[in-house]
């Protein structure tokens, strides 16, 4: 028989650990350890689960082909990752569009001031993208999406007001 306390001590462990997820998933909150891990929550059973990001496309001066911005060091201090759930979570707002295009124009001024460090070729535009892909599990389609879809586009020259 356990004592007092311990039982005690038990329950409330036990509440913790059951209660913790089911408040994140009620309130759709991420305190981790308890986060709900939403990434794959739409997947179609049998069908690979697909990715949808936002990404900063440079266009570069010389006509060069057009590359995703993928290294922190290219639009320092975002990363790529931050840069695409600061967009997410913005998405369904009615002013997206220019908050779209805020974002490239800003994603070109981090672009060039960092370019001494990450030494890039200086850049004719700035393309918002959202793309998308099923999942491989090799992820050798990282870099190719399945879908790119032309959210917003600044040109570096362009005013901003």
């Amino acid at each position: 028989m356990m004592s007092k306390p311990r039982l005690l001590f038990c329950y409330a462990l036990l509440g913790l650990v059951v209660g913790g997820p089911l408040y994140d998933i009620a309130t759709f909150t991420e305190h981790y350890p308890f986060s709900p891990y939403w990434m794959f929550c739409n997947n179609v059973a049998g069908e690979k689960p697909v990715v949808m990001q936002y990404r900063a496309t440079a266009v570069p001066a010389d006509g060069a082909a057009p590359f995703f911005l993928e290294a922190r060091v290219q639009m320092e201090p975002w990363t790529p990752q931050r840069f695409s759930l600061a967009l997410d979570s913005v998405a369904k707002r009615s002013d997206f569009q220019h908050i779209a295009k805020h974002a490239a124009r800003d994603a070109i001024k981090r672009y060039e001031a960092n370019r001494a460090r990450h030494r890039g070729p200086p850049l004719k535009a700035m393309i918002l993208n959202r793309v998308s892909w099923r999942v491989r599990e090799d992820a050798a389609n990282r870099r190719t999406p399945d879908t790119v879809e032309e959210i917003g586009r600044v040109e570096t020259g362009e005013s901003w007001p």
